[in-house]
């Protein structure tokens, strides 16, 4: 039988699905989107979260392949990798209207 979707193309479609169902995790992308690469603190304070809290969910979804990280000084500065991630924020706020 022919597998129309390549099965590890769907398992990390779905991983970047679930990482996206979070709230936190979600505002992080909209807000990466929005202005690009960010340090922790600005994403801590424009999210409204924790630096505990955000450092968690930057971890996640660096490991699922949604953004990248990488020092400047003393600081980390995180932006995403996908490019096509803007489309996803725009889609579900047209849902949400």
């Amino acid at each position: 039988m022919e597998t129309l979707i390549d099965s590890n193309k769907l398992k990390h479609s779905l991983s970047v699905m679930e990482c996206l169902a979070a709230p936190h995790r979600f505002e992080i992308i909209r807000l990466l989107t929005a202005r690009g690469e960010m340090n922790i603190r600005e994403i801590t304070r424009l999210a409204n979260i924790d630096k505990t809290r955000a450092t968690r969910h930057l971890d996640l979804m660096q490991k699922v392949g949604l953004i990248n990280c990488r020092h400047k000084g003393k600081s980390m500065y995180y932006s995403l990798i996908l490019p096509r991630m803007h489309m996803v924020v725009n889609i579900a706020e047209i849902l949400a209207e």
